[in-house]
């Protein structure tokens, strides 16, 4: 957990507004059967082609007007989902973290 708080206290990698508002259990679903091949948008798909990196990483999902935000975590080679207090971006997007 302290590589997550490290890391998303530093600039993000990649900042993109995203067409969709989905939930947060519609994110996971969506993560799940695109790792058994489903394909999506080329947006959707090039988003999740880095959360299947095998590098430390962060993907957060922001809903604007949401309490909270999604994060998908790969640390330290293991995959974690993560609620957090929503982050101030007054949009719906993604943003990614990557260590140096």
């Amino acid at each position: 957990m302290n590589v997550i708080a490290q890391l998303i206290k530093t600039p993000c990698t990649f900042l993109t507004k995203v067409p969709f508002d989905v939930t947060f259990q519609k994110v996971i679903d969506s993560w799940k059967l695109f790792c058994n091949g489903s394909k999506f948008s080329i947006q959707i798909n090039a988003i999740f082609s880095v959360h299947s990196i095998k590098k430390n990483h962060i993907i957060l999902y922001n809903r604007n007007g949401q309490e909270n935000a999604l994060l998908l975590c790969f640390i330290n080679g293991r995959y974690m989902n993560l609620v957090i207090p929503n982050y101030d971006l007054n949009q719906t997007c993604v943003a990614i973290w990557f260590t140096p």
